[in-house]
């Protein structure tokens, strides 16, 4: 089981890659604030998908129709990781290779925005806190790294609930 179980975890980080690859292309004649949405949506989805037919496919296939809830949520996380680790890949491929000033122009429409929204000593404060940022922050695995764990994060909620939904207990 191991082995199908790796094989269907190899499945869902090529999901993700695909699915983050296809909206990181896509998205790229979007505003940042759009982009930031279709990212939340990809992931989601990505994660929602990868983990519904994971489990479906663990309780139905390789545990006689039953599991429950502890294992469910269990491969979920398990699944998670895989997800994490194909969203990941493609981001750190997009924003090293394919859009290496991803950062410099996100932080430039990030201080326009904070410009338009805060009074001019607290714009200057933030201003100079996102400047002296070291210089990893602004690295492609780094970026990388904050899209896994944000991953992560969201996949133990959609984990949870989809344990809740998919859990079978046998009658005793």
């Amino acid at each position: 089981m191991k082995n199908k179980f790796l094989k269907f975890g190899l499945y869902s980080a090529l999901l993700g890659m695909v699915l983050m690859g296809f909206g990181l292309l896509a998205g790229r004649t979007l505003n940042y604030a759009s982009q930031q949405v279709l990212g939340f949506v990809i992931i989601i989805a990505t994660l929602v998908l990868a983990i519904y037919f994971g489990i479906k496919k663990l309780r139905d296939e390789w545990h006689q129709g039953y599991l429950n809830f502890g294992k469910a949520f269990m491969y979920g996380l398990l699944l998670t990781f895989f997800v994490g680790l194909g969203i990941a890949f493609m981001d750190y491929i997009y924003t090293q290779f394919i859009n290496p000033d991803f950062y410099s122009n996100y932080m430039d429409y990030y201080l326009e925005t904070l410009k338009n929204t805060l009074p001019a000593e607290e714009f200057n404060i933030k201003k100079a806190e996102i400047e002296a940022a070291p210089d990893y922050q602004k690295a492609a695995w780094f970026m990388a790294l904050g899209m896994y764990f944000a991953t992560v994060f969201w996949g133990f909620f959609v984990s949870l609930a989809m344990a809740m939904i998919l859990k079978k207990q046998k009658e005793n």
